[in-house]
């Protein structure tokens, strides 16, 4: 079978995934999912449900050792915007230490979830997480690598604030359809209608040219690189294992402009942490999306995949 040199161009112009995510998100419980940390070696996410007396934090963390000579421990502090510490409850995996929230063994995998009552005044919480690591060909002497993550400064959780600002999206985006122009190329990421100056403008038909369209966050416009006989390839980009003339868009965060450099993964299983655009806070952010294609065992045929999370 004779190889045909594709380079994927994708460009990721959702428009329509603003109004069908957010009116979603209206349907959604109280009681909403966030991701923290989404890395192959370790993920977290939290959700907090509001009750009448008190607020219930559920935060679940999943890791992995990267290189199993190693064994991990992971430890997680809570305090509110007051710098108040928050209480603690003990399980079969983790203790209270020193105001730490430590897991009593060291492993090369590990994954738990906990539930923290919070008094109902609290309306962030700042959380510190570190990982301490030792060689599992070490002897017993105590000795281990303390807090091997380069994440120094803590973790913002939004509880009740983060609804009113979802709340918020959601009034001002209604049930209108969001709109895309020509002038929209090349930008990644979805787009919402802004209103124009025209008197009539509620009379202007949806695929009009004289309606403007805005981001609801900042575009992140990527650059290309010609591959010599008049194509171009995306210049930060990534290939499935094996399938080196596929080239995709890489993850990043938009915010900062910054790609995450990623050139490869397996997609033979299917992924969902990898080459992602986040927008907002790059530890928790509002949405992230991907789309990716990677070839198949017929010829010419490709399978095009798009992921969405908020």
């Amino acid at each position: 079978m004779p190889k045909i040199k594709l380079y994927v161009v994708v460009t990721l112009l959702f428009s329509f995934l603003a109004g069908v995510f957010l009116s979603t998100t209206q349907a959604q419980s109280e009681s909403t999912q966030q991701t923290i940390i989404d890395e192959n070696y370790l993920t977290m996410s939290y959700e907090f449900e509001e009750k009448a007396e008190e607020g219930q934090l559920l935060l679940k963390f999943k890791r992995r050792a990267e290189d199993k000579k190693v064994q991990q421990r992971l430890k997680i502090k809570l305090i509110d915007e007051k710098n108040k510490p928050i209480k603690y409850q003990e399980s079969a995996v983790l203790k209270e230490d020193g105001g730490w929230l430590v897991e009593k063994e060291f492993s090369v995998e590990q994954e738990e979830q906990m539930a923290i009552k919070l008094a109902k005044s609290i309306k962030e919480l700042h959380l510190y997480v570190q990982m301490d690591q030792k060689s599992v060909s070490e002897e017993t002497d105590g000795k281990f690598d303390e807090n091997i993550l380069k994440q120094k400064t803590p973790y913002v959780l939004k509880l009740r604030d983060e609804k009113q600002t979802r709340n918020s999206l959601i009034k001002k985006a209604g049930t209108k359809e969001a709109q895309t122009t020509a002038s929209s190329k090349g930008l990644i990421g979805p787009q919402k209608e802004q209103g124009t100056q025209s008197s009539d403008s509620a009379n202007t038909p949806i695929n009009s040219e004289n309606r403007m369209v805005a981001p609801i966050y900042d575009t992140f416009v990527p650059t290309y690189t010609q591959d010599g006989t008049g194509g171009q390839y995306p210049t930060n980009a990534w290939s499935p294992t094996d399938q080196s003339t596929v080239m995709n868009h890489q993850g990043g965060y938009a915010d900062s402009k910054q790609w995450d450099g990623n050139q490869g993964w397996d997609v033979a299983n299917d992924n969902y942490t990898q080459s992602y655009i986040k927008y907002g806070d790059p530890n928790i952010p509002n949405l992230s999306l991907r789309k990716y294609a990677q070839a198949t065992t017929q010829e010419n045929e490709f399978k095009v995949k798009l992921n969405v999370k908020e």
